[in-house]
C-alpha cells in the first residue's frame, strides 16, 4: 500500500509537469516562426529600398533607357508590393501574439496552482500515512534505555593532549630566552 501511493505522488508531479511543459512549449514554439517571418521582412525592405534607388537613379541620370526605366518601375512595384504584403501580415499578427500572452499565462498559471494544490494534497496524505507508521518504531525506541557510553578514554585524552601543549608552549618560551632576538630574527628572515 505504501509503494502505491509513493507511487502516486510521483505520479501527480510527472502529470504536473507534463500539463505545464505542454502549453508553454507550444507557446514558445511560436517565436521562431515569428521571427523568421520579421527576418523575411527586413530581406523584403532591404530589395524595395534598393529597387526604389536603382529607380530614383535611372529617373535623374541624363541617358534614360526606357526599357531599363520600365524594368526598374517593374521591379520597385513588385518589390514595394511583397514588402506591403509582408508587413501586413506581421502588422495584424504581432498585436495578437502579443494578447494571446495573457491567456497562455492565465492557463499555465490556472493549471500549475491546480495541479500544485493536488500534489501537496496527495503528498500530505503520504507523509501523514508514512508517520503513522513510524509512530511504533519511535514508541519502542522511547522506551529503550540510551546505550552507555565510556567516556573516561575521551577525559583522558583531552588532559594528554592539554599538558603536550603547556609542555610545548613552556620549551618554546625557554628556547626564545636562550637564544635572545637571534630566534625572532630568524623568524621574520
Amino acid at each position: 500500500k505504501q509503494w502505491y501511493q509513493r507511487r502516486v505522488a510521483i505520479t501527480a508531479g510527472e502529470v504536473m509537469l507534463d500539463s505545464l511543459l505542454v502549453p508553454v512549449n507550444n507557446y514558445v514554439e511560436i517565436f521562431p516562426q515569428i521571427r523568421e517571418r520579421m527576418s523575411k521582412r527586413e530581406r523584403k525592405l532591404l530589395d524595395y529600398t534598393r529597387s526604389k534607388r536603382t529607380l530614383d537613379s535611372l529617373k535623374k541620370g541624363e541617358k534614360i533607357s526606357p526599357e531599363k526605366l520600365g524594368l526598374a518601375q517593374d521591379n520597385y512595384t513588385q518589390n514595394k508590393m511583397i514588402y506591403e504584403e509582408v508587413n501586413n501580415e506581421l502588422c495584424d499578427d504581432l498585436p495578437q501574439l502579443w494578447d494571446s500572452r495573457k491567456t497562455y499565462i492565465l492557463k499555465f498559471l490556472d493549471t500549475f496552482f491546480r495541479q500544485s494544490a493536488d500534489f501537496h494534497k496527495e503528498f500530505t496524505q503520504v507523509f501523514g500515512e508514512c508517520s503513522l507508521s513510524l509512530d511504533p518504531l519511535k514508541e519502542q525506541t522511547r522506551n529503550e534505555a540510551p546505550p552507555k557510553r565510556d567516556i573516561g578514554n575521551v577525559d583522558k585524552f583531552f588532559l594528554v593532549s592539554d599538558s603536550a601543549r603547556r609542555f610545548k608552549r613552556q620549551s618554546l618560551r625557554k628556547s626564545m630566552r636562550k637564544s635572545g632576538g637571534s630566534f625572532k630574527r630568524s623568524l621574520s628572515m
